[in-house]
């Protein structure tokens, strides 16, 4: 999967202007209560290196065992964010 028109407003260097290209991850934390999976809450994809305005991940976010109850509502969310890799460590 994708992303495009990635922002590097927020993304300066050491003297404060915007960096030309940039290395970017995407973290994924599912809220849910009903998660029981083995998996962390908290996961994150591969590096996309020298990012421009695009970027490419050939990854996925696993999530297994989810208890439904028939009549009940689930309430699950996900939430996504973009990372400078610089930024995070």
């Amino acid at each position: 999967w994708g992303l495009t028109d990635i922002s590097r407003k927020l993304c300066v260097d050491d003297i404060g202007e915007e960096k030309e290209k940039i290395d970017v991850m995407v973290r994924c934390q599912v809220e849910c209560k009903t998660f029981v999976g083995p998996q962390q809450k908290d996961q994150e994809t591969d590096v996309h290196y020298s990012c421009t305005n695009e970027a490419e991940f050939n990854w996925r976010f696993v999530y297994s065992r989810v208890q439904i109850t028939k009549g009940v509502n689930l309430d699950c969310f996900l939430h996504f964010s973009l990372w400078e890799r610089y930024a995070v460590g």
